[in-house]
């Protein structure tokens, strides 16, 4: 891994990926496959000099905060409302972060183990099966960091 170097470049600061990665958290391989599809993406071009490639400190961080707030946007909008100790189960919990259906929330429990919290209260019900609590401070905390953009989950059909 490279060290995070700043330089001045024709008059200008410039940073490396290194430097991105220390001040806004993307690996710098993420950061590499968004600078390849810069076409696409308006990510900043880079000046290369030597084997290190430099961005324009200013307008590499305004393209990286830009596309957080962006990806921040899409997703699902939060319900705030309620007292912050009260436990939600999977069906409140779907309510609380704005998904469709349950589908979304049973799908992180088993597929992506670690994305979404551990609940804060679990009770075994005589059928063997678990029943899942969150606190609803603990749903606002995972909806705050999430990065997932667009997780509304699919609609249930009409019947």
């Amino acid at each position: 891994m490279a060290r995070a170097r700043r330089e001045m470049i024709e008059g200008r600061p410039h940073i490396n990926r290194a430097a991105i990665e220390q001040q806004v958290g993307m690996s710098e391989q993420a950061q590499a496959n968004l600078y390849a599809q810069r076409k696409t993406n308006g990510h900043p071009e880079g000046v290369r000099i030597g084997h290190v490639l430099w961005f324009d400190e200013e307008k590499v961080l305004a393209f990286y905060r830009d596309r957080a707030r962006a990806k921040q946007a899409s997703l699902t909008e939060v319900d705030r409302g309620g007292d912050p100790d009260e436990l939600c189960d999977v069906a409140t919990a779907t309510k609380v972060l704005g998904y469709t259906n349950e589908s979304t929330i049973r799908a992180f429990l088993t597929a992506n183990q670690g994305y979404f919290p551990e609940p804060d209260q679990v009770e075994l019900l005589p059928s063997g099966r678990l029943h899942r609590l969150w606190k609803r401070s603990t749903l606002w905390e995972f909806a705050d960091g999430r990065s997932r953009p667009g997780r509304r989950g699919r609609a249930r059909p009409k019947t």
